[in-house]
């Protein structure tokens, strides 16, 4: 459910931005990261070259790697990379978040699988509902979806924050280091994708100095 209006205003949005309706659509099914692919929409708009798009695209969705090393490490070994690889494609935010708050028990190929076709079609369906919509919403309504994706970003964090005082103090990090970046003049004229890459790095490896996960080794 959360993925349908945030698609519908990146459909709204390319639409104003006079993209065509097949490359929003075919965008969302082959690209399918809603945060790049809202700023790939507005740099394509101002037609910058195609060079800067995919560097600036990926730096944004690097991020990515980071988070399939965590959740791969939750499957078995058997699994083959080729459907490893395949299942990477899918993987956003709000998978690796609920994927990060399942056991390792919990995941298998069946679960995962179901848990990536579900958002990807909503983002699909979402997209082509707001290519359509695009010329008969009033004004307010466009513009109030575009909180829309932060929205959902806060209902996936909060569960996990009041639950895990580790989840609690990484998000607070998280937060210091976005707004040091974004407030430093220095730091501020970064690429969205490196302020990105910089806090979820850093808090990241503050996270496993400060609250590491304890295993049971078997002697």
């Amino acid at each position: 459910m959360g993925y349908i209006p945030i698609a519908i205003t990146f459909g709204l949005l390319s639409k104003s931005l006079g993209i065509s309706p097949f490359a929003a659509i075919t965008m969302s099914l082959l690209h399918f990261a809603a945060a790049s692919q809202f700023i790939g929409i507005k740099l394509i708009s101002t037609g910058i070259p195609i060079w800067e798009i995919t560097f600036t695209t990926f730096l944004i969705n690097s991020r990515y790697f980071l988070m399939a090393f965590s959740i791969m490490q939750k499957f078995p070994k058997t699994l083959p990379k080729l459907i490893r690889f395949f299942l990477g494609f899918f993987l956003t935010d709000e998978i690796f978040t609920i994927s990060s708050l399942k056991n390792k028990e919990q995941i298998d190929l069946n679960y995962f699988s179901g848990l990536c076709l579900t958002p990807y079609l909503s983002w699909f369906l979402g997209t082509i509902i707001g290519i359509s919509m695009a010329n008969t919403l009033p004004p307010i309504i466009k513009n109030s979806m575009d909180i829309a994706l932060y929205a959902m970003f806060i209902g996936l964090l909060i569960p996990s924050v009041k639950k895990s005082k580790a989840a609690f103090s990484i998000t607070l990090i998280s937060i210091a280091l976005s707004s040091f970046i974004n407030w430093i003049p220095t730091f501020s004229k970064l690429p969205a994708g490196w302020s990105i890459i910089i806090a979820t790095t850093v808090s990241a490896i503050m996270g496993a100095i400060f609250f590491p996960i304890e295993r049971n080794i078997k002697q």
